[in-house]
């Protein structure tokens, strides 16, 4: 009985080109396996940072997408030292290559590149928010139940409009500022929506981010929920709520909190 096999030696060409190379300049070493994990864990840890910069990032700010292999590239020589090291001294190659890849790997491209990958991001991402076009998308990033009281669309009789989004929380700093010109009226309605935990004047020792706003002018009705409540217990700088001018021609919506 005659049987037809499947030729498995049958090579694709761009996939044996590529093993070519990847043996040619040392990524894959044969007979080393940890070190030829090592060396592709380091460069898919560097690709996924650097692709996010390429699609997602300003035109500017691509290029410093690159640094991500900087790391990458370290545990590559220590890959190659350790190879050229392995016939003379394996058990101190092994030693060597063992701690300083997974040093570069965990501490350097997990922790730190993450810290400032996520760093940038949100800066990145703050250039976004604070668009006043993009002002319904900026609101989707804070806490929904604190920034309920900003008004979902700007009304259309609103003048002179600031809007400032900090979205960047590796501390734990937030700040979501809305403010415009508006008749009295709305300005009282709007305050008849809310019950109020507490009503202060500006106190210069509290901490506020921007300086496109004069706040000093602006009394502050800090809304009452248990959220809020339990916050202003613990003595935290954690409030949000609606501020209003001495003239009662401008309203102030505020959600602020600081680490």
């Amino acid at each position: 009985m005659n049987r037809k096999y499947i030729d498995l030696s049958i090579k694709i060409p761009f996939i044996d080109k590529g093993l070519y190379f990847l043996k040619k300049f040392k990524i894959i070493l044969k007979g080393h396996p940890f070190l030829t994990l090592a060396n592709f864990t380091a460069i898919v840890l560097a690709s996924i940072p650097f692709l996010d910069y390429m699609i997602s990032f300003d035109p500017k700010q691509k290029v410093y997408g690159l640094l991500f292999f900087v790391p990458a590239l370290a545990v590559y020589l220590v890959s190659l030292f350790s190879y050229l090291l392995f016939k003379k001294f394996p058990n101190s190659s092994r030693i060597l290559s063992f701690c300083l890849n997974i040093t570069l790997i965990v501490v350097v491209q997990i922790i730190i590149s993450s810290i400032i990958w996520y760093h940038y991001s949100e800066i990145r991402m703050e250039s976004i928010y604070n668009k006043l076009e993009n002002y319904p998308l900026a609101l989707e990033a804070y806490p929904a139940g604190q920034v309920a009281h900003f008004p979902q669309k700007i009304p259309a009789e609103a003048s002179n409009i600031v809007f400032f989004a900090k979205t960047y929380t590796i501390f734990g700093n937030q700040f979501l500022y809305l403010k415009f010109d508006i008749d009295k009226k709305y300005i009282e309605n709007e305050l008849k929506k809310h019950s109020y935990l507490r009503t202060w004047e500006y106190d210069s020792s509290q901490k506020y981010y921007y300086n496109g706003i004069n706040f000093s002018d602006f009394t502050f009705y800090d809304i009452s929920d248990s959220t809020q409540e339990k916050q202003l217990a613990t003595g935290l700088p954690y409030y949000y709520g609606i501020g209003v001018n001495k003239k009662q021609n401008q309203i102030l919506y505020y959600y602020v909190t600081i680490d």
